[in-house]
């Protein structure tokens, strides 16, 4: 059996040279304050609370690693955690961690797998996404370079186009991506540890100097022509009580539609869909305390403008029908 340390540096060993992406500011809240306007984004920032699990390690020990119930796997060398002056933290340090790794998952905390590709917005294919924190004292911190690595499980064989994104949510809580620039993600079949269970027969490996939203990720790519995508809803839904999504539950893929006129929900040339692609179009809505809900299977044609109904649901039904995509 392979050690932690010893898989640590196989991991960054086998790694393309750079391809750590720095942690540039640390302004991170342990909480976060859910953004005034539609109801919903409460929603969702209750949703990631309870989605957030806690742990604690010393700063200074061998080896420390942090396993998420979804099997994600952090490890962190001794001295791997730095103030933000760059000085060396010691003792007990607060880690957090949220797992997406599903497409349910990334829809229940509205998490976009969209990318800005040097201004141009494109879709993207995820192998799972997850938000790591660390703090001493309620106080963001950063890691130091090559002192760690995570691992994302996958059920499938690893997909050599996978690349390492960031995300930045922006004060709306719309999820952007944005690729490392080198590639550092090692494929791996078994980590031979009998230190933690194996909950996947495979698994992305990359060494990591960053901490918050990171995602395993292709760029969507198809020889079909794109159009834009508009769903209609009734009078009653607008910009300030729903939101809609286009999910592309093959690709572990969706984006959030933009608002335009007239109850009119789409892509509003930011971007566009292939055509011929079979998607389910999804739509949550919050008046008044009522949520009311749509999913909708149907395939993408030339400027498509779906019209849609909702109905009376709750967020443990519209989390189920989507756990279920």
């Amino acid at each position: 059996m392979k050690s932690t340390g010893t898989l640590i540096a196989l991991i960054i060993a086998m790694a393309v040279a750079g391809g750590c992406k720095k942690d540039e500011t640390n302004t991170i809240a342990p909480t976060s304050t859910a953004p005034a306007g539609n109801p919903l984004q409460q929603v969702f920032e209750n949703n990631l609370a309870d989605a957030t699990q806690h742990f604690t390690v010393n700063a200074g020990a061998e080896n420390m690693q942090v396993q998420g119930a979804q099997g994600t796997l952090a490890y962190f060398g001794p001295h791997s955690f730095l103030h933000a002056d760059g000085s060396v933290v010691s003792g007990a340090v607060d880690i957090d961690l949220v797992e997406a790794l599903k497409l349910g998952d990334m829809l229940w905390l509205n998490k976009q797998t969209l990318a800005d590709d040097a201004g141009q917005m494109r879709l993207l294919v995820s192998g799972g996404q997850f938000r790591l924190r660390a703090f001493q004292a309620g106080v963001a911190l950063k890691l130091a370079p090559g002192a760690s690595v995570i691992l994302v499980p996958t059920t499938t064989p690893p997909d050599p186009l996978m690349n390492v994104f960031s995300g930045n949510v922006n004060e709306v809580g719309t999820m952007t991506w944005t690729a490392w620039p080198t590639n550092p993600i090692v494929p791996i079949e078994s980590l031979g540890l009998d230190t933690i269970p194996e909950t996947s027969p495979f698994w992305y490996g990359f060494p990591t100097d960053s901490l918050n939203w990171i995602n395993c990720d292709h760029y969507y790519g198809s020889a079909a022509p794109l159009t834009a995508v508009e769903v209609t809803c009734p009078d009653a839904y607008s910009y300030d009580n729903t939101m809609v999504w286009v999910l592309v539950p093959s690709e572990t893929s969706f984006v959030r539609l933009g608002a335009l006129p007239d109850h009119v929900f789409g892509t509003g040339g930011v971007y566009e869909l292939p055509i011929g692609l079979s998607v389910v179009v999804v739509a949550l809505s919050d008046i008044g305390g009522t949520y009311y809900s749509s999913f909708t299977n149907t395939t993408v044609t030339q400027d498509l403008n779906l019209p849609i109904t909702l109905q009376p649901t709750t967020l443990a039904q519209f989390h189920a029908t989507a756990q279920a995509l």
